[in-house]
């Protein structure tokens, strides 16, 4: 019950701060992100300040459970945590002058600050010899807050597309609160209720239409709540396997590390240096533009093209969250999975970059046909596309 009044109370008032911060923004013209660089996919000026709306709402979810009894000791001492990297990305939010390096510093920052204040620390990775060095509390420290970074700037990292990460975001936060209370922890389950709502909330005026951007203030705050989450799921519970939100989070956390290696080993060029080769990117100009799923988004304006990406790339999020969520606390199985996965994205990015867009997932291509066909069936308006 308690995480469900969460998610309610917490989508409303995070749907209604997101939707006055839409109407702020645009009137006054804060924090507009336009379409000037290539690597861009929407077609209009939008606000990027969905992270103001996520944070009010959250705030004001976190006073309805204190004022119903609820446990929220844990949930606000996650949002204290995660302010400094907030404040930092919705700095780089309203000016674009945040350097990708101050971010990640700040993240850093704000991990340190949960080590001690929330006690979220990574003891085990339940590998042996790994585990033996993390007991020396130095060595613990120092990997929590690099991991807890590194997860903030991957979610960063896959913010590109319409509902992407925010809807990546809602399935990892409600599968942690799923774990969570089959474990009976339930500071852990209100908090990943409550950020599931606020995220959701936005959600809502970001797809399938971007009326509103996450915006780095909102990327790295989902990014290191479920790093910190976590972490305290599984110091906490020692029946969940170290694994489970490793796999659970693969998806950005693989996209991140194949961008190291694609820029440092096969480009040659510098870590921070942006472009459109992610792997939401291929799928939209390969999947998307270049097959007859683009006539879908010009003939209905409620399916834009960046969305379309979004819903492909969403299957890559169910194919790690489905078997973690199956096999929480079995980390053999959890391993084996997460280099299978490693392996099939690699495969499938690979299949993306080098094969002519006409002949890219033909299924995929079909599928968008009958979507066009039952949306047809259904008498549903045609509209201009509003990407």
């Amino acid at each position: 019950m308690g995480a469900l009044l969460a998610v309610a109370c917490a989508l409303v008032a995070s749907g209604v701060a997101v939707w006055l911060t839409i109407h702020i923004c645009v009137r006054h013209q804060i924090g507009m992100d336009h379409p000037s660089e290539s690597r861009k996919i929407h077609g209009h000026p939008t606000p990027r300040t969905g992270g103001v709306g996520i944070v009010l709402g959250y705030v004001l979810t976190l006073a309805v459970l204190k004022l119903y009894g609820y446990p929220w000791v844990l949930a606000s001492g996650l949002l204290l945590t995660t302010l400094p990297v907030f404040l930092v990305g919705f700095a780089e939010d309203l000016t674009n002058k945040v350097g990708a390096t101050l971010r990640y510093v700040a993240a850093m920052f704000s991990a340190l600050i949960g080590c001690g204040l929330i006690g979220s620390m990574l003891h085990r990775v339940d590998i042996p010899f790994i585990d033996a060095l993390l007991a020396f509390p130095v060595i613990c420290v120092a990997v929590s807050v690099f991991a807890s970074a590194s997860v903030a700037h991957a979610m960063n990292l896959i913010d590109g597309s319409n509902g992407l990460c925010s809807m990546t975001s809602v399935v990892a936060f409600l599968a942690i609160c799923g774990v969570a209370w089959a474990v009976g922890d339930q500071d852990v389950m209100i908090a990943a209720a409550v950020a599931a709502g606020a995220f959701f909330g936005f959600f809502l005026f970001n797809f399938p239409i971007g009326r509103i951007f996450l915006g780095d203030g909102g990327a790295y705050t989902a990014g290191l709540f479920l790093a910190q989450l976590s972490i305290l799921l599984v110091a906490r519970n020692p029946q969940v396997s170290a694994w489970f939100p490793l796999l659970l989070l693969l998806y950005p956390i693989w996209e991140t590390l194949f961008t190291v290696y694609r820029r440092a080993v096969k480009q040659r060029v510098s870590l921070a240096t942006p472009d459109s080769l992610h792997m939401h990117h291929l799928v939209y100009r390969r999947v998307v533009l270049k097959s007859r799923a683009k006539h879908i988004s010009e003939r209905f304006a409620f399916i834009t093209r960046g969305s379309l990406a979004s819903v492909i790339m969403w299957g890559f999020v169910l194919i790690t969250v489905t078997p973690a969520l199956i096999w929480w606390d079995n980390t053999p199985v959890l391993m084996a999975l997460a280099l299978v996965y490693a392996f099939f994205y690699s495969w499938v990015y690979d299949r993306l970059a080098k094969s002519r867009p006409a002949r890219v997932i033909p299924r995929l291509q079909s599928a968008a046909t009958g979507l066009k066909i039952m949306a047809a069936d259904a008498g549903r308006p045609l509209g201009r596309n509003s990407e």
